[in-house]
């Protein structure tokens, strides 16, 4: 199952703001990891139309066509992955300081990200912080993968490690 190339011309669209930008839809056909893939869909579905998702730690943005129906807005710290296309971003940050109001997101979407940040905790509680009271974290991590973006890869994770990371939050 791969997302496919999705091509059309490119459209205005309204960012997180508010503010009106050219945005390119066209996507590189990817086969992404496919437990990842049927994720995305999953929370696609569960995400109401008009709700706003961050995908924190998006890369190139290749759930962006699932939440077609949302405001979705891809972050990215943007550096470390040469083999990412971040051109698709609508902002470059830091996962330690993300850059909205408190409050500003609906749900939040990141796949296999948390184990590439250091600090895991002060993630978690910035993630925590740009959520509006009542949002949803959907949160997925690998549990027995290799080592991967090196030197970038610091954890693996249990559903208590997690549990207790968003309870500290």
């Amino acid at each position: 199952n791969a997302i496919e190339a999705l091509i059309a011309p490119e459209t205005l669209r309204r960012d997180f703001f508010g503010h009106e930008k050219l945005v390119s839809t066209l996507y590189r056909a990817v086969k992404p990891d496919p437990a990842a893939l049927e994720f995305a869909e999953r929370v696609a579905g569960e995400v109401p139309e008009g709700a706003r998702i961050l995908d924190a730690g998006a890369g190139d943005c290749l759930y962006r066509p699932l939440f077609d129906h949302a405001h979705y807005v891809g972050l990215d710290y943007a550096k470390g992955f040469e083999k990412l296309d971040f051109g698709h971003l609508d902002c470059v940050g830091s996962l330690l300081h993300l850059p909205f109001p408190e409050g500003s997101f609906d749900a939040l979407l990141s796949i296999n990200v948390l184990e590439h940040v250091p600090e895991p905790s002060l993630v978690m509680r910035e993630m925590s912080r740009v959520l509006r009271p009542g949002g949803v974290l959907y949160l997925m991590v690998p549990q027995s993968v290799r080592v991967h973006y090196a030197p970038y890869d610091f954890y693996r994770y249990t559903e208590h490690g997690l549990r207790y990371q968003a309870e500290q939050a």
